[in-house]
């Protein structure tokens, strides 16, 4: 087995396409040729070879001859109580294969040698003692030293990279070495910038402008290339070159334009990312001067900290074969006498920290599931930072610790409570302790959400045991059923489930892990609609709430139910090699929607339709103005024409040119039903394309010609606007063919026809019909969004009306007793034999050629026009891991109450023990902070946060209402509602107001608010204003109305 075979792979798209949009494909393939050891299968290593295999390298040879034991089924996944005593390599080999039929894995069990370890592309080492992570290392060096030695290419350079890492307890580190020198291919994995310049000037060093709306976004030293550069045709063909940044629009070449024709008046400037080099230490080196990645301002220091406790860890553990005991006073004193000596030795500390050395004493001998699901994702991204070249490796140690998460005065609580009780949970007791063992054991949560997310958040609660005492209940919802492109990270998935509800199959799978979880899988959708079912005894059932969403809609509502009920929240996101984490507690911190992230840029109408710019243009064009226009809304404005009674009573509540467009599709397609042929399937394909990149180009320099200017006397086509050029059709051009054939194909399938002619039947068809002549036409073309409702507003005062076309359409019934219906595309992006994609992608890259805008491939077409999320299991395994370790701490009422403390005072150095954090992996980048402090509102003597409530107690009046609200707060309420819905204000006019005030609260919700209160509910919220002593209040809580 070769470390790497450079024979050319193929990528399943359908199984690793949100991966692909992270990766990349040259990235892709890079991994599919590389072969990875990993050593050690405890939690962290099991979890490390799962999220290799998924992610889709070559091979994963595990390495572990140790048997199974009691500890490690407190976070191995695929142990149970009947393997203890077998191979722990062995016994997770059947179970690690089936996760991606694409990836050989196999166990070996020979020594760690050079004659074997050279055989791999990458070797992570979990788990192992000091002297072998040494001793392998050394091997790995000399081994690319042997390499390096024989390469006679210059610029070529060898390694044999190494990741180090463990989980001790709430402690963890990773270590990366990959060499002398190693070449980085993408240090960011962001799309590479494209900018849009104005113009370029003819000096010895050129200044090249931007267009206002088109910021630089690079910096000094950053390299770029030209295309399409008009006026300076030289530049489009230079090598790339390196920029100096002059201002947020500008920035200077070195290249002396002195005697180009001409200025440049337009074009595109894309970044090229140039490779780069790192360079690494061995162990032995990094042990003694360690380079480590802050990650927490609040513990700034603590990375050094950590390594020394951890090498008195090593030296305590090499002498006495064993891990200190949790709560053994005598090994604790023994670890700090050990750190003093390491540090006294140690040149980046000044002293040890006591208390670090005395927590990674207490807690040593635990393997979580959740800190080796947060180290295994980052760790399997180094392996594949190592395979692939893509994405900054860490350089070269990162420390981790939660502390925080341990019991209060864990230390004092003796060696009995921490002591094995010959469980499962063994491992985790000897972190936690055996009384939060039993909290955990008993809790009662609820999971919103079985995809991503929500596979390894179940999987690590099956591990540390929630939800298995007699207490204990998990509720998951999920309303989407498995698909192939869900088995690249959903890891409880496999292709027997394809099909199956996500929260049922996950449900099966965390049963098999831990028989005696209790999970409830539901498939409902949480909102408005459901809200009889998860009610408030649902609610007040809960300990608490985790959300795995991946719509802000749903996060949204499901942060306003918690709000409501008052139930923590654990909140979490990725996107790509990006995640977040937030803890969410009542009364204490804010809410998930307390912030807001700014809304994404829109782009202008008219932009779209005449002057695109961007490739995301041409492809919303493609999307929107062209494959719904013209191929889903005529079928289905005829479809429903017929088959829907109400479809012309709910066709007028819609404004005038929204009816004149559904009316002309429901009289051009009844013409054509039942008549179409696939000849004529190809030859309004051909029209189209006439119609759309040859005509219709025309038509728009006719209005706006290339000289143009305006008022002001500056060119028209300027900036943004380009002038585009008409095409000239080519049957043999193979993107011309294919609009034909993806345009023909669609056409025919909505006519319910199936389309079998030949590619050459095609071409001649399409080489043989004749088009129209362009002929120009007096007809308005609008310049901006104004001008573009001007001429809808024309549109609707013109000649024909809704009346007339109404009049020219065939009688329904007589269309009814037809056979014929129209099939209504419904627009899928992952399946690659409907022509949906193809035809989008020809589409907009025609149009991008009208314009001179940069191509686009399919790949990339389909994340645009699909609005892809780019997904990395990596990711999501980090993410999910963060979130439990919060739970565990969540859990404990003295750390809630601690936080409640401090989020009460308005000044302290104190922090909360709890985390929010921000991180990418691809940098590496971690960001670890408290939450934010719920903001906190006076209302006479009442401090209250958004959190808080007026509890008030029904059944009552309006009037009642007010005068309750006039005794306790002095408060004269002007406005009420319930919902999006007034129910009350003060200047409504007098008879009715009179009237209000008479009725019951909940009868005015029912009757004016149009509110359905469900069966069980137990309040209404409402929402009022009102004044004290005529003085407005700004913010008022909410009422919480008790139903009677």
């Amino acid at each position: 087995m070769a470390a790497t075979d450079h024979k050319e792979v193929e990528i399943d798209e359908g199984l690793y396409s949100r991966q692909l949009y992270v990766m990349g494909h040259e990235a892709m393939k890079k991994m599919m040729q590389s072969n990875v050891l990993v050593v050690g299968l405890r939690g962290l290593g099991v979890e490390v070879a799962k999220n290799l295999i998924l992610a889709g390298v070559r091979s994963v040879t595990l390495h572990d001859s140790e048997p199974v034991s009691m500890d490690d089924l407190a976070a191995q996944f695929y142990l149970s109580e009947a393997d203890i005593g077998k191979s722990r390599a062995q016994v997770s080999l059947p179970k690690l294969a089936e996760l991606n039929g694409y990836v050989s894995v196999r166990v070996a069990e020979e020594p760690l040698h050079k004659d074997f370890l050279q055989k791999f592309s990458v070797v992570v080492v979990t788990c192992m003692p000091l002297d072998e992570m040494l001793r392998v290392n050394a091997l790995l060096r000399e081994i690319a030293a042997e390499r390096q030695a024989s390469q006679k290419s210059p610029g070529v350079f060898h390694s044999m990279p190494m990741v180090a890492a463990d989980v001790r307890g709430v402690f963890s580190y990773a270590f990366s070495d990959f060499g002398d020198n190693f070449t980085i291919f993408d240090n960011n994995g962001e799309q590479p910038r494209e900018m849009l310049i104005e113009q370029i000037t003819q000096e010895q060093e050129a200044m090249v402008t931007l267009v206002e709306d088109s910021p630089l976004k690079l910096d000094t030293g950053d390299w770029v290339r030209f295309n399409g550069v008009q006026g300076m045709p030289e530049l489009n063909n230079m090598e790339p070159m390196e920029i100096t940044k002059v201002s947020n629009h500008s920035f200077s070449i070195k290249v002396d334009t002195r005697s180009f024709p001409s200025p440049a008046t337009a074009g595109y400037v894309s970044e090229v990312k140039k490779p780069k080099l790192m360079h690494f230490v061995p162990l032995k080196d990094a042990l003694e001067n360690p380079s480590s990645l802050e990650i927490d301002l609040a513990k700034f220091g603590r990375s050094q900290q950590i390594h020394i406790a951890l090498q008195a860890l090593w030296q305590f553990e090499a002498e006495k074969k064993r891990a200190p005991v949790p709560g053994d006073k005598a090994d604790a004193d023994e670890m700090v006498h050990l750190a003093e000596s390491v540090a006294a030795k140690a040149d980046y500390v000044e002293s040890a920290d006591e208390s670090v050395v005395r927590a990674l004493a207490q807690c040593s001998r635990g393997h979580i599931s959740p800190m080796a699901a947060m180290m295994g994702g980052i760790v399997a991204q180094e392996a594949l930072k190592a395979c692939s070249g893509k994405f900054t490796p860490l350089h070269q140690w990162m420390h981790f610790d939660a502390i925080e998460m341990l019991p209060e005065d864990a230390a004092d609580l003796g060696v009995e409570e921490f002591a094995p009780r010959g469980c499962r949970y063994d491992s985790q007791i000897a972190v936690i302790g055996r009384q939060l063992q039993e909290r955990v054991q008993n809790l009662r949560y609820f999971l919103v959400g079985a995809g991503a997310i929500g596979c390894e958040m179940i999987k690590n609660w099956a591990m540390m045991g929630v939800a298995t005492g007699a207490q204990g209940l998990v509720h998951v919802t999920d309303l989407d059923t498995i698909e192939k492109s869900n088995l690249n990270r959903q890891f409880l998935f496999r292709e027997r489930d394809l099909g199956k509800l996500k929260s049922e199959a996950a449900g099966e799978e965390v049963r098999r892990m831990n028989p005696a979880m209790n999970v409830k899988a539901l498939a409902l959708r949480v909102g408005p609609e459901t809200e009889g079912f998860f009610n408030t005894a649902f609610y007040n059932s809960l300990d608490g709430v985790c959300n795995a969403l991946d719509n802000v809609e749903a996060r949204r509502y499901m942060d306003g139910q918690c709000v409501l009920y008052g139930k923590s929240l654990l909140e979490s996101g990725t996107l790509g090699t990006k995640c977040n984490v937030q803890v969410v507690l009542p009364h204490i911190t804010q809410s998930y929607s307390s912030t807001t992230d700014p809304p994404e840029p829109s782009i202008a109408l008219c932009t779209v339709h005449n002057f695109p710019h961007t490739i995301a243009h041409t492809l919303v064009w493609a999307r929107k103005s062209f494959f719904d226009s013209d191929l889903v809304e005529p079928a289905a404005n005829f479809n429903a024409y017929v088959e829907q009674d109400d479809f012309l009573d709910t066709l007028r509540g819609q404004n005038t040119s929204s009816q004149l467009t559904a009316l002309r599709h429901v009289k051009e397609v009844s013409k054509l039903i039942g008549t179409v042929t696939q000849e004529a399937a190809v030859e309004w394909a051909r029209h189209k394309f006439q119609d759309l990149f040859v005509n219709g180009i025309k038509q728009l320099l006719f209005m706006f010609p290339k000289d143009m200017v305006t008022k002001s006397g500056q060119p028209f086509w300027t900036g943004s606007k380009k002038a585009p050029t008409p095409l000239e059709f080519d049957i043999n051009n193979e993107l011309h063919f294919s609009f034909v054939e993806a345009a023909a194909q669609l056409y025919a399938f909505s006519f319910g026809i199936k389309l079998t002619l030949s590619h050459d039947e095609i071409k001649n068809v399409a080489s043989h019909t004749k088009v129209p002549e362009f002929v120009p036409k007096q007809k308005k073309i609008a310049a901006n969004d104004e001008e573009l409702k001007r001429q809808q507003e024309e549109e609707e005062a013109g000649d024909v009306t809704v009346e007339d076309l109404l009049a020219s359409l065939p009688p329904r019934e007589e269309l009814k007793k037809s056979p014929h219906r129209m099939q209504v595309i419904d627009f899928e992006k992952d399946d690659d034999t409907n022509f949906h994609m193809d035809l989008i992608t020809a589409a907009s890259n025609l149009r991008a050629t009208n314009y001179e805008i940069p191509l686009a491939d399919k790949h990339k077409s389909k994340q645009i026009a699909g609005r892809i999320i780019p997904a990395m299991v990596t990711t999501t395994a980090l993410a999910t891991g963060l979130v439990c370790l919060e739970m565990l701490k969540m859990i404990q009422p003295e750390k809630v109450a601690k936080a409640k403390e401090i989020a009460e005072k308005d000044f302290t150095l104190e922090t909360m023990p709890f985390r929010d954090a921000w991180i990418n992996i691809a940098l590496p980048m971690m960001q670890f902070t408290e939450p934010t402090k719920a903001p906190r509102q006076k209302l006479g003597n009442w401090s209250f946060t958004f959190w808080d409530a007026f509890e008030v107690q029904g059944p009552k009046t309006m009037s009642q209402l007010f005068e309750w609200f006039k005794e306790n707060h002095n408060l004269d309420i002007d406005m009420v509602s319930c919902g999006s819905s007034l129910i009350f204000t003060s200047w409504m006019p007098a008879k009715r107001r009179a009237d209000r005030e008479a009725m019951l609260v909940e009868d005015l919700v029912r009757e004016v608010g149009k509110v359905e209160i469900h069966k069980g509910q137990r309040f209404i919220i409402l929402e009022v204003t009102g004044e004290i002593d005529d003085t407005e209040v700004e913010e008022l809580p909410s009422i919480r109305y008790l139903l009677n």
